[in-house]
């Protein structure tokens, strides 16, 4: 947090963050990213001093140890998501845009597509 004392919530949340070995967010696609409270959550936890800082030579990641799960549901086909450029889009701000840019080395993000037309059988074979 610039300028100011973290609030205890953001500390517990951050010593959570500080104690693990990985992170996994599973979230379903809203309007091509993420819901607004996973968003805020990670505006909030994610700051400056903890998650990253700068440098000379500009943002340093601070999460080095760290390594990020994905999953997220979409309601549109691969081929859709894909082809639209979207799924590259979220890749890249999600991925690259806060994982990456906080240092986490691993991160692996998978797509779940055509959630909304699957039936409970094909969801019970994966």
């Amino acid at each position: 947090m610039q300028g100011g004392e973290v609030p205890a919530d953001i500390k517990a949340e951050q010593a959570r963050v500080s104690g693990a070995e990985g992170l996994a967010f599973i979230y379903p696609l809203w309007w091509s990213s993420m819901p607004a409270m996973m968003k805020g959550w990670i505006d909030r936890v994610f700051s400056l001093g903890f998650a990253y800082a700068f440098g000379q030579e500009g943002p340093i990641g601070l999460l080095k140890h760290r390594k990020a799960l994905l999953i997220t549901t979409c309601g549109a086909d691969q081929a859709h998501m894909e082809q639209s450029g979207i799924q590259k889009a979220i890749q890249m701000t999600t991925d690259m845009g806060i994982f990456a840019f906080t240092g986490i080395p691993e991160i692996r993000h998978e797509f779940f597509y055509n959630v909304v037309q699957t039936g409970q059988a094909t969801r019970s074979n994966t």
